[in-house]
């Protein structure tokens, strides 16, 4: 079974929604709307077309469905803190979204030894988690579970995608409670220096920079990294999660920026020696 096309129409549908005129709620709905479709796609594939392997079915529950139902989550979240989001003072409104934050917080409290799991890109338990044969150990009390035919669920793909949606969100609340602060101070100096790459190029430079330990010998937060390039090159990155979710999903050079990093250098340096 080949997803590639069907997830990048879906990709394609996501950005277009994202860069409209459309406010933001008008964005989560119909990105809510793209979601459910190409899952209800996908039910119908997989309930008609038996897998090949085992990690035929564990790549689609853990790697492929997320995509979409992570996006579905994030994307609901999204909708509901909008509608609920108080039209007050700025006081009223950081204390709405802290406790936004606080409830994300407890969620990632009581999940912690998988979402350990997932962290540390472990696949021991994978069989466990994302194939059918272990449905008799769902969670029947969790009524989001319900919404998905037993033949299109596993005991962990919607709680891997609530894992995935909520990091967007918490990034998403992060966002906001920075911008009720104000990103610039009054004295310090715009930046004139503008990134006229892509996006997505630049959410690899932010990753690579942060997996190597390069700045604060490690120790800083990826959305700090994030915020002083958005800062120093007058973009906004928006989910830059996401992004990185789809650059991990890339069949073929999932680095190209930075792959086109070294390879500039290196020509640089031989023409130079030349």
């Amino acid at each position: 079974m080949d997803f590639d096309k069907l997830l990048q129409g879906h990709y394609t549908e996501l950005h277009e929604i994202e860069n409209s005129n459309y406010q933001i709620r008008k964005q989560a709905s119909l990105s809510i709307i793209s979601c459910r479709r190409i899952l209800s796609k996908m039910s119908h594939i997989i309930i008609n077309t038996p897998f090949q392997n085992e990690a035929a079915e564990i790549l689609f529950f853990k790697k492929i469905k997320s995509i979409p139902l992570s996006q579905l989550i994030y994307n609901t979240k999204i909708l509901n803190f909008e509608n609920q989001y108080p039209k007050a003072i700025k006081k009223v409104q950081t204390k709405y979204i802290k406790k936004e934050i606080r409830k994300v917080n407890r969620f990632y409290d009581y999940n912690l030894d998988f979402i350990q799991y997932v962290r540390e890109e472990r696949v021991n338990f994978d069989a466990q988690f994302y194939t059918r044969t272990n449905g008799d150990i769902l969670n029947y009390t969790n009524l989001s579970l319900c919404r998905f035919l037993p033949e299109f669920t596993t005991s962990h793909d919607f709680l891997l995608a609530k894992v995935i949606g909520f990091d967007l969100y918490i990034h998403f609340l992060q966002n906001k409670l920075y911008s009720l602060k104000g990103n610039i101070s009054d004295n310090q100096e715009q930046s004139k220096l503008q990134w006229t790459s892509s996006k997505a190029a630049l959410t690899e430079l932010i990753y690579a920079l942060h997996s190597s330990g390069a700045i604060n010998r490690g120790a800083v937060d990826l959305k700090e990294i994030a915020r002083a390039t958005e800062r120093i090159f007058n973009v906004e990155l928006k989910d830059y999660y996401r992004t990185f979710i789809e650059i991990r999903a890339r069949k073929t050079r999932s680095t190209r920026f930075i792959d086109s990093l070294k390879e500039s250098l290196v020509k640089r340096m031989e023409e130079s020696d030349a």
